[in-house]
């Protein structure tokens, strides 16, 4: 059984972000911009210049599976979320996309 719950993200650009089951992530999606604004030309015009919306989802926890540590969990997270941030850094947004390996760390 491996129980390893940190892993390390290493990026395009070399950068590095290490996650653990404590870090507290919350994922960025787009979905289709059904929002009204207002006239029907004026909803078209909008709807049409910015057809998705950006959507967050709070708190993703990741969980550790007993034959691959943490390795599932993030994995889910990068493929669901195209952005994401942690708590400890509001001020960064990482890009999934950008993710290039992924090294389970003690």
């Amino acid at each position: 059984m491996i129980y390893i719950n940190s892993a390390k993200l290493i990026f395009s650009d070399n950068s590095t972000l290490v996650l653990t089951v404590n870090s507290n992530i919350f994922g960025l999606r787009f979905l289709k911009n059904d929002a009204d604004y207002g006239s029907k030309k004026e909803t078209f015009k909008m709807q049409h210049m910015f057809p998705l919306s950006a959507s967050e989802y709070p708190l993703l926890k990741l969980d550790i599976h007993k034959d691959a540590g943490i390795l599932p969990s993030i994995t889910e997270l990068l493929e669901n979320y195209p952005y994401f941030y942690i708590e400890e850094e509001k001020h960064v947004v990482y890009s999934s996309k950008a993710v290039i390996r992924i090294e389970l760390i003690d």
